[in-house]
């Protein structure tokens, strides 16, 4: 489980290797060797199927604790790590919405750095390149 992305905002998330099918003895004779059988691709009926369940347990447990997804039936009184350690509350709401804490983008969504996927164009082959300086548009 890794808690951070690389910016060290809270972003808990799994990373995971796993097979796509199961190993089954060739013969009932459990000495026989083992095979890898390659399961299915699953289809978008089973991802929905999976997400449903995990939603409704998710859900189970939230109200087991006392906690609700929707926004109309949560607690009115702030966490008390709001009021003993404000500035990682700080942080912690930040992270969960996605903004900057401080600093001149406090408050606002982090920059983000795109790069193409296209190869970069040769002057004079495919796109054109850069305007020269002096040259109009």
């Amino acid at each position: 489980m890794q808690r951070t992305d690389s910016a060290l905002r809270l972003n808990v998330h799994f990373h995971a290797l796993v097979l796509d099918g199961v190993y089954v003895h060739a013969s009932d004779d459990p000495r026989s060797p083992l095979e890898f059988r390659e399961l299915r691709a699953p289809t978008h009926a089973d991802i929905a199927e999976v997400a449903a369940r995990t939603a409704a347990r998710v859900e189970r447990i939230l109200r087991a604790h006392g906690r609700s997804l929707d926004p109309e039936l949560g607690e009115d009184t702030p966490p008390e790590l709001v009021f003993d350690e404000p500035g990682l509350a700080a942080c912690y709401a930040a992270a969960a919405q996605g903004v900057a804490v401080s600093g001149d983008r406090a408050g606002k969504p982090p920059l983000r750095l795109v790069a193409s996927l296209d190869p970069p164009a040769r002057p004079g082959r495919g796109r054109p390149g850069p305007p020269k300086s002096g040259a109009s548009l």
